[in-house]
């Protein structure tokens, strides 16, 4: 008999801010010269936002923008040593909490993000839980700074890769997250936990699994 598996989305979900425009905000702290590049990307990421573009090619972007003539190693150092120093202040402790409990009942703990393992794993690794399989946008070097390696690790392509990393023989117990973007992930799940949404995203849920199709908690979050 399969494990019951229990993902968990990252961003708002388990922590109490988004930690890509954390590596945004430290990025440009640390050398206000790279908003000069970043700015000069403005149109795609308007475009992105008011057409509904595939998140990929704005998200790669702002990453080249920030990692621009650093070797892998420093891109990847930087990334890390951002979140590693931020994660306990990161960190939702009833996220914390609930994934003990979960884990205590026989859970199997997936997380499962469109942000990168490079500056997700340092979040885990503050609470021990580096051993636990982590599925992320992947990223790869382009034109000497860091992008988006394939599609974002995003709605539909979180289930696909999930299916890719553990296979389609899986309990689905529960799934929790902050928004709709997951909400093809959370169908396939028994239980459905809304972390903290906006008032927009709990009724998208709504209409799609209905009233009682879902359970809302509140964990205290930054916005």
């Amino acid at each position: 008999m399969h494990k019951p598996v229990a993902f968990f989305d990252v961003d708002k979900t388990i922590t109490n801010q988004d930690t890509f425009l954390l590596l945004v905000r430290e990025g440009l702290k640390k050398s206000p010269w790279r908003g000069v590049v970043l700015g000069s990307f403005w149109p795609l990421f308007v475009s992105t936002a008011l057409f509904g573009l595939e998140k990929r090619h704005a998200k790669g972007a702002a990453l080249w923008a920030l990692t621009v003539g650093l070797s892998d190693h420093a891109a990847k150092q930087w990334m890390h040593s951002v979140v590693a120093q931020a994660a306990d202040d990161l960190w939702l402790p009833e996220a914390l909490e609930e994934i003990q409990a979960l884990e205590a009942q026989g859970h199997e703990i997936v997380f499962v993000t469109a942000s990168a393992s490079a500056w997700i794993t340092p979040l885990l690794e503050a609470r021990g839980f580096e051993q636990r399989t982590l599925i992320a946008t992947r990223l790869k070097r382009f034109a000497g700074g860091v992008v988006v390696d394939g599609h974002n690790c995003f709605a539909e392509e979180k289930v696909r890769r999930i299916e890719e990393t553990l296979g389609r023989a899986l309990t689905w117990a529960k799934g929790y997250s902050d928004s709709v973007a997951d909400l093809p992930m959370l169908r396939l799940c028994t239980e459905r936990i809304l972390v903290s949404p906006l008032r927009a995203h709990e009724e998208a849920y709504r209409k799609a699994v209905g009233a009682g199709g879902y359970r809302r908690v509140e964990w205290r979050q930054k916005r």
